[in-house]
């Protein structure tokens, strides 16, 4: 039974890979990195801008590194004019005066337009792709949910939800109606965000799209977290025929600690939402509990698309002396699919061990169309660098800089890591995967750190195309 339950998580992930590079969607683009929760009655926020994880206040992974600024220098140059006694002639004449340099300036910029990381585009799509049909006939939400074409990512995403036993999955997408709550009204911090689902115009909720609907209320998940709790027995398996959930088995919960192992099977893992956030007792907008059951079922994902933020630390050297300390953070777009702690119950058998891997270790890959909020440090060095004489004389000067990433973003890509490689024969993990690989990408100069294998999936994802296209 093991064998064949293996073999049904590590076939799912065929729909991952190959949606990865096909799948047509808008880039996230993130302008601002804002700690805390996105407003709630913002008409289609820019979510991506917000995180949920205080890298200030949680255990976190520090990769090193240096770099130097530089600055070129360019001759001086005096003209002297002499005036003949007897002719009255005035003829010019040009020197080279030499001048010290005692202060260079530089910048770094450790994110800019390089940012290389598609292995969480594919992430995301596996476990945080939403239903695009919301509302409508049962007959167009039915269809949605039966899609498992790869080149899309709810085909992806449907895999995953027929690949995963339902018991964690009832878990994890409970776990993050909780998580959203305590976002939304408590201030929590943690991996997930309380993300916009979908529109309500009228009595119809559609799904989110680019133009913004200013006379449509924008629904959240805390929403639905709020209104379901109204009815915290829906039977989340069944509905009416308008999509609404009907009323399930009075000992069965939607609501699980955010905090717990979905693998345990302890009875306080679940319960009211009250046993796990303060939350108000009726829903910001006008939504039945059915309704709110019937979004939960279309929309909330096991994890989602949110930011995961990073710390950038950066320092001047003077007599091997650290000056100029600063400190700047940046969002991961779509950081949080790998940082949600319940992540391998998607990828993988919880029997199989996962080796943790070096998410400081680099390599070049292809630039991802994400753009994380740009960083710039610029930075003054002040000692004797030479003098400037007849020639342009560049001078430079060591710096160092420390990126700390959120250890919880190590589990879960360390899963993804076992999970694609399952995909591989053993003849093929010695020959091409005998070494270590590095598992984070960056631009060609080495400057950032993008948390996420780009040899692996490359080279699984080749797997299932014909020779001709390989």
């Amino acid at each position: 039974m093991r064998k064949i339950y293996h073999l049904i998580i590590v076939t799912s992930y065929l729909f991952l890979i190959s949606a990865s590079s096909v799948q047509a969607i808008d880039p996230v683009i993130i302008k601002k990195a804002k700690p805390g929760a996105p407003p709630l009655k913002n008409a289609l926020p820019r979510d991506g801008d917000f995180y949920s994880n205080d890298i200030d206040g949680v255990p976190t992974i520090k990769c090193s590194g240096s770099w130097s600024i530089s600055q070129t220098f360019e001759p001086q140059e005096e003209t002297t004019k002499t005036t003949d006694p007897n002719t009255g002639q005035v003829t010019e004449s040009t020197s080279f005066v030499p001048y010290d340099v005692n202060k260079i300036a530089g910048a770094f910029l450790p994110v800019q337009e390089k940012w290389t990381n598609l292995g969480l585009d594919g992430c995301r799509k596996h476990v945080a792709s939403r239903q695009k049909a919301i509302s409508g006939s049962l007959a167009v939400i039915k269809k949605g949910f039966l899609s498992l074409d790869p080149n899309k990512a709810i085909g992806a995403s449907n895999a995953a939800r027929r690949t995963t036993p339902n018991r964690f999955l009832r878990c994890q997408r409970g776990q993050r109606l909780v998580k959203s709550v305590k976002l939304a009204f408590g201030g929590d911090e943690g991996t997930f965000t309380d993300e916009q689902v979908a529109w309500k115009c009228g009595g119809e909720f559609i799904t989110v799209v680019d133009n913004e609907k200013l006379k449509c209320d924008p629904v959240r998940i805390s929403d639905i977290a709020i209104a379901m709790n109204q009815n915290p027995y829906l039977d989340l398996g069944s509905t009416d025929p308008s999509g609404n959930c009907t009323i399930g088995a009075t000992d069965t919960y939607i609501f699980y600690n955010p905090e717990a192992d979905c693998g345990s099977t302890a009875p306080d893992i679940m319960g009211p939402l009250q046993n796990f956030a303060s939350a108000p007792s009726s829903p910001r907008i006008q939504i039945s509990p059915e309704q709110a059951c019937g979004l939960y079922r279309a929309t909330v994902e096991a994890t989602d698309i949110g930011s995961n933020t990073r710390k950038f630390k950066t320092w001047s050297l003077e007599n091997n002396q650290p000056v100029e300390i600063e400190n700047k953070k940046s969002s991961i777009p779509w950081g949080n699919a790998y940082a949600y702690t319940n992540l391998s119950y998607l990828v993988k058998p919880k029997q199989q061990p996962v080796p943790m891997l070096d998410l400081c270790s680099k390599g070049e890959d292809t630039h991802s169309p994400n753009k994380p909020n740009p960083l710039s440090f610029f930075k003054f060095a002040a000692e004797f660098y030479g003098k400037v004489k007849e020639t342009a004389e560049t001078f430079s000067h060591p710096m160092q800089y420390e990126v700390f990433l959120d250890q919880r973003l190590q589990p879960g890509i360390s899963a993804d890591e076992v999970a694609l490689k399952n995909f591989v024969t053993s003849k093929d993990q010695k020959k091409y995967f005998s070494d270590v690989r590095p598992v984070s990408s960056t631009d060609d100069q080495g400057k950032t750190f993008d948390p996420g294998n780009p040899y692996t999936r490359s080279f699984v994802s080749k797997q299932f195309l014909p020779k001709s296209w390989q």
